[in-house]
């Protein structure tokens, strides 16, 4: 794989934009804020309509690179163009939405100088509303580095475990290797890459808080019609990283799918119907009936429900499989 240059370890950031307006000046300006780097910024306009492609336009810096799609590619299409016209090794995705911190490509180049060897990396984040408030951060394990085997078990467990695209940094190299994002998937495109660039190195984490993620109602979780997708195409994912989970800790990962994912998936299942979206949660209760026993997993939610209200949900979790992990 190609070696990082120890005296000018340059990095781009890959931003696909649509419709990004206003909160993209804000994105677009805290990457351009950055401290002490070498950098370019290489964005991919969607054929926004919002005037997102004219404020680009409009920026004098030599460190950008703007490029307008002739159609509507989506976010995975778009993220690929981008990415194959980056000319940078390492690429720190980026999201229309949310805030780099000042030293964010610094010590993300930083870490991927000290393990060369990584899937991918990811940091740190504080969690902030549409005004900006920091309303939570992420919780990671306290290690550098996670196996092959420990991110599959996280990703089985708790889902993509970098949160959004946006805290993701990674190899240009390794998409020549794997292929590119899988445009064929409406959802879950970012949580499939994840896992094949971790099929054979370990992924690192950058214990530090180096970005600010939106969280706001416009978000691709957020849109109901999109619950389906991240169902059936979460399945495929699910399976391949179940193969590189040990004997000893499969039985325990299971039981984790099982009363966690898959009660989360139910509740999203009754949300579809008291908000009387009819078709579409008939359509979602097929596809969740072929992957469980949705009346076993309707008790699990209620237990779980129960236990919560209690103040046990937790606890209970930890003994039932958490604690053999």
């Amino acid at each position: 794989m190609p070696i990082l240059d120890n005296n000018k370890i340059s990095i781009a950031v890959a931003l696909p934009v649509y419709n990004g307006l206003p909160l993209l000046k804000e994105s677009v300006e805290s990457v351009l804020q950055q401290r002490d780097v070498d950098f370019e910024l290489v964005i991919g306009d969607d054929c926004s309509q919002d005037g997102s492609f004219e404020y680009l336009s409009g920026l004098k810096d030599s460190r950008i690179r703007l490029f307008r799609n002739s159609k509507n590619f989506g976010l995975f299409g778009n993220l690929n163009n981008i990415i194959k016209n980056c000319n940078s090794e390492i690429i720190h995705l980026w999201s229309q939405d949310d805030i780099m911190l000042p030293t964010c490509l610094k010590e993300t180049l930083e870490f991927h100088k000290k393990h060369p060897n990584l899937a991918f990396a990811f940091c740190k984040y504080y969690i902030i509303n549409e005004r900006g408030e920091i309303t939570g951060e992420n919780k990671l394990n306290k290690n550098e580095l996670i196996s092959v085997e420990g991110h599959a078990i996280s990703s089985l467990v708790a889902g993509s475990i970098a949160g959004n695209i946006a805290n993701v940094s990674l190899r240009k190299s390794d998409f020549e290797k794997l292929g590119y994002f899988n445009e064929q998937l409406k959802y879950s495109g970012d949580f499939d890459m994840w896992c094949r660039l971790s099929s054979k190195w370990p992924v690192g984490i950058i214990q530090r808080h180096l970005i600010k993620l939106r969280n706001h109602e416009k978000q691709l979780s957020k849109k109901k019609s999109m619950w389906i997708y991240r169902l059936k195409e979460n399945k495929a994912i699910y399976d391949e990283f179940l193969k590189r989970v040990g004997k000893d800790k499969l039985k325990y990962v299971k039981r984790g799918l099982k009363w966690r994912v898959y009660t989360q998936y139910f509740g999203l299942y009754l949300k579809l119907i008291r908000s009387g979206e009819k078709e579409l949660a008939y359509f979602y209760g097929i596809e969740l009936k072929s992957q469980c026993n949705i009346y076993i997993t309707a008790l699990r939610y209620s237990l779980l429900f129960i236990i919560g209200k209690i103040g046990l949900r937790k606890k209970f979790l930890q003994k039932l499989y958490f604690d053999k992990l």
